[in-house]
């Protein structure tokens, strides 16, 4: 099984040109997709992923997750009938349900520390809870990790087991400690429409006393659909945030957006550096506040992240992109 990734025109069919895979897993596939700008149309982004699944072995898997109808559809291009679907939508044979935060702690001091939700297949059912991190998009992927299990013909309180061992990469929606008691949602690792939405659903789904604090970076590579996204994620930040705090040129628009849809103005900053934004979110910030903090990887808002962690000692093991590389840029 290949994961890969369609940063540029050419780059999977040129893969699928000399690999053929055992099992290929598709997930879900926005309407404007992350690279979208090298790209003729987000459906020239769609046909290039489509390419994996034509290089399927005949006796191969395809895992596709069944929520999302386009990505049903590439069943039809499949050379192999060995198909299995998944997700939280009725008739998807791996079928994940009972979704739930989990938290510790009461008041002011109740954080969430992981999901918790469901899985069943052919009539058996078996739990996983999962630690550390937090989001819809987050149970997709342990929920097509289990599909994949399921192709490999594993058991699955075996699966459940294992996958209950998950943690989300750096900057994956983890829940890192901040400082004055305040809890960080650090999804740093990028940004698109599709997966900021997510971010603040999840961030609006939190049952907590403290405020939400949504601080959103520039999302890059949308090409002629940068404004329009921009605006739309202000907008949706609209009563699932307290606080919204825009980083970057382009989050300008994200701005707008929120001020045309109502968004307090007194409630929102906005910034150009993102190690200024973690320095006067930490003056702002109070116990109980959660703070999430996304955006496209050339933002760099880990480092807003490095500002306002409990531990930041700890630094080189819970944020993304701390090689020698990336810190000297």
């Amino acid at each position: 099984m290949l994961e890969v990734g369609a940063d540029r025109p050419g780059d999977i069919k040129h893969i699928a040109s000399w690999l053929s895979p055992d099992i290929v897993a598709i997930t879900r596939f926005a309407s404007v997709p992350v690279h979208v700008e090298y790209f003729d149309s987000p459906e020239a982004v769609f046909a290039e992923k489509a390419e994996m699944v034509k290089a399927l072995k005949p006796n191969g898997t395809l895992v596709l997750l069944h929520d999302d109808e386009k990505v049903r559809k590439l069943s039809e291009l499949s050379p192999s009938k060995k198909i299995i679907t998944y997700g939280f939508s009725r008739g998807s044979l791996v079928h994940g349900s009972k979704s739930s935060i989990v938290y510790e702690g009461r008041g002011l001091h109740r954080r969430p520390t992981g999901m918790r939700f469901t899985f069943t297949h052919e009539g058996k059912s078996a739990e996983v809870v999962t630690e550390n991190s937090i989001g819809r998009q987050g149970l997709y992927a342990v929920l097509a990790a289990a599909a994949v299990g399921i192709a490999l013909e594993k058991d699955i309180a075996e699966l459940a087991h294992t996958l209950s061992a998950f943690e989300a990469p750096t900057g994956r929606m983890r829940i890192l400690p901040g400082v004055k008691e305040t809890s960080i949602i650090d999804d740093t690792y990028n940004s698109s429409p599709v997966a900021a939405k997510e971010a603040l659903d999840a961030l609006n789904n939190l049952k907590i006393k403290g405020r939400r604090f949504a601080v959103l970076g520039d999302m890059l590579e949308l090409g002629q659909f940068s404004v329009q996204e921009h605006k739309s994620i202000g907008a949706y930040a609209l009563g699932k945030a307290d606080m919204l705090v825009a980083v970057g040129v382009r989050s300008r628009d994200t701005v707008q957006g929120a001020l045309e849809a109502g968004f307090n103005a007194s409630n929102i900053l906005q910034f150009d550096d993102s190690r200024q934004t973690g320095k006067v979110i930490e003056k702002l910030i109070q116990p109980g506040d959660t703070i999430l903090i996304k955006g496209s990887q050339g933002m760099r808002m880990e480092r807003a992240v490095e500002e306002i962690m409990a531990h930041p000692e700890d630094k080189e093991k819970l944020l993304v992109r701390q090689e020698e590389e990336w810190m000297n840029r």
